[in-house]
């Protein structure tokens, strides 16, 4: 974690991590917290990650591949299988290429909402992208290669 901000060039104010925590006696997944601080230079620009307006449109920002190996560490993995496992891998190059190319858009007013795609996938960011406005999201591209691994990957170095 402290390689990736470093890396981003992102202060971290605060964190902690719980390695061993447990809830009824049973044990939970690692808890990172980190705290941050951002300044957002034009208010008026600010983004969230619900969508905005009927007609939008959505874009998929970063690695569009299909995720081979990234279904490990996934939602999907651990709910449908009951499979906790994977490395889960972030080229940090990408990533920042990413993290620019969505900023500057939010800058200059193209982009209205933005969400990360890292629990759930793709399919789950759509999701809470249509249910905190209450909007629906229709694709043009029934069959996108990759097919349901495409969606519920967990794979970084994507944002919508």
């Amino acid at each position: 974690m402290a390689k990736t901000c470093r890396e981003l060039k992102t202060p971290v104010i605060s964190g902690n991590v719980s390695l061993y925590n447990e809830t009824k006696g049973e044990a939970i997944y690692p808890t990172p917290v980190v705290g941050m601080v951002g300044l957002i230079e034009n208010v008026a620009r600010h983004c969230s990650h619900g969508f905005k307006d009927e007609g939008d449109e959505v874009f998929l920002l970063g690695d569009n591949t299909p995720p081979e190996s990234s279904i490990g560490s996934s939602e999907y993995l651990a709910l449908v299988h009951g499979v906790v496992k994977g490395d889960p891998y972030i080229d940090l190059e990408l990533e920042k290429r990413v993290q620019r190319c969505c900023l500057e858009a939010i800058r200059r007013g193209i982009l209205k909402s933005a969400h990360d795609c890292s629990e759930g996938g793709l399919a789950v960011c759509l999701a809470e992208s249509c249910i905190s406005n209450s909007l629906g999201f229709m694709s043009n591209y029934p069959n996108i290669e990759g097919g349901w691994m495409l969606h519920c990957s967990a794979k970084h170095n994507r944002e919508s």
